[in-house]
């Protein structure tokens, strides 16, 4: 699998209901992608995205892919996930294997995805080396934007404002990137042969109600083993 298709199946358009009411349609917007959380010690398989997104939706649709006898389908989940926030951080995710059950359960087939591992997710020594200015790509769904062929993202390039090893603000980093509303939630990645997730876009950068046009903050990736909640399954 080249790192094209990799990026492909890395993500989940994700969009949420804040009434729970899917008759008056879904009103969020964000991106999720496959990764692992650390929970006691233990790496769980889950889905990340922006907090902000997460603890607005009790309703989440989910649009996922399976692969049938060598065709990719395109197929959405909606259900009530249990979303799990971090206490200090804009993150949130959900347990993999809950939706997994859950996809299977509606349409009897197994998701197929691509993963960051925990081996593929920038550790604080390899932090120590990588410059600002470094390259970096990312993948999501802006504006609800999206490939019209099975619902694939749009890519975007852009360069760290912040080297890693000297992150502000409870670890929050800078990017400079192209990026608009939907995007909240997506894998920052070095833009190299190996994909590494150095964080996860958040938000735009703002003073007042002025946003610069290209300068957003992610929260780093090392966040992901920081979550002190444990799994409470609730789905409907």
């Amino acid at each position: 699998m080249n790192s094209y298709d990799f990026l492909n199946y890395l993500t989940v358009y994700l969009e949420g209901s804040e009434d729970g009411d899917t008759s008056t349609g879904f009103n969020l917007s964000a991106t999720g992608f496959y990764t692992v959380v650390d929970i006691d010690g233990k790496q769980e398989p889950a889905i990340v995205t922006a907090g902000h997104f997460a603890e607005k939706t009790p309703l989440t649709r989910f649009t996922l892919h399976s692969n049938s006898e060598g065709e990719i389908l395109t197929l959405p989940l909606i259900m009530n996930a249990d979303w799990i926030t971090s206490d200090g951080c804009d993150l949130a995710y959900c347990k993999l294997s809950d939706i997994e059950e859950e996809f299977k359960r509606i349409y009897g087939k197994k998701l197929f995805y691509t993963s960051i591992s925990k081996e593929n997710i920038l550790s604080e020594r390899e932090k120590q080396s990588i410059p600002v200015l470094s390259e970096v790509v990312t993948v999501g769904y802006p504006l609800r934007l999206y490939n019209t062929h099975n619902r694939y993202p749009l890519f975007f390039k852009g360069h760290l404002s912040t080297p890693p090893k000297d992150n502000y603000e409870n670890k929050i980093g800078y990017v400079d990137m192209s990026a608009n509303n939907g995007l909240s939630g997506s894998p920052i990645l070095l833009n190299n042969s190996v994909p590494k997730l150095v964080g996860i876009l958040t938000s735009a950068v703002c003073s007042g109600k002025n946003p610069t046009d290209n300068l957003y903050t992610y929260v780093d990736a090392q966040r992901l083993f920081e979550f002190n909640n444990k799994f409470v399954i609730n789905i409907k």
